[in-house]
């Protein structure tokens, strides 16, 4: 299965505080507008066309950036997030890594308490559990985002 990288929109503030946008390839290139000045959201939109640096392909989704290097064994990826707002926040995501011939892996992580200013990064390296060949140039797309107050 391939996938080409998803369309996402900029998250939204509810009144729980809570921000949330789940992706899907059909959703809007419009962006909503953050919160308020002094709280502004992390920008998830629409995936420009990916940079490379040697073997190492980087997408932007707004202002998350995530980075796929494949090697023998799987995909590194690397994902980063800032928090640009005046307090402390709180993510999660959801990230799918595809390529041909089946290969599919997802990562989901939680970066609990980032500092204003700072930016929380992972990174690991996707091995597919069906054995799938790893792909030569992969493609990524972000299946969910949380942003909430720490």
């Amino acid at each position: 299965m391939s996938a080409a990288p998803a369309t996402a929109t900029r998250p939204s503030v509810p009144e729980s505080g809570v921000e949330e946008t789940d992706v899907t390839e059909d959703a809007s290139p419009e962006e909503t507008s953050a919160a308020s000045p002094t709280s502004p959201a992390v920008a998830t939109a629409p995936a420009a066309a990916p940079t490379r640096e040697g073997d190492t392909k980087a997408y932007a989704f707004g202002d998350i950036e995530i980075r796929l290097t494949p090697n023998e064994l799987g995909v590194y990826t690397a994902v980063h997030i800032p928090n640009p707002s005046q307090k402390p926040m709180s993510f999660s995501f959801t990230v799918r890594v595809t390529g041909p011939q089946g290969y599919e892996v997802m990562m989901k992580r939680f970066f609990p308490h980032v500092l204003p200013g700072d930016t929380g990064r992972e990174a690991g390296l996707l091995i597919d559990e069906d054995e799938a060949p790893v792909p030569a140039d992969p493609t990524v797309e972000i299946v969910a985002f949380e942003q909430t107050g720490a």
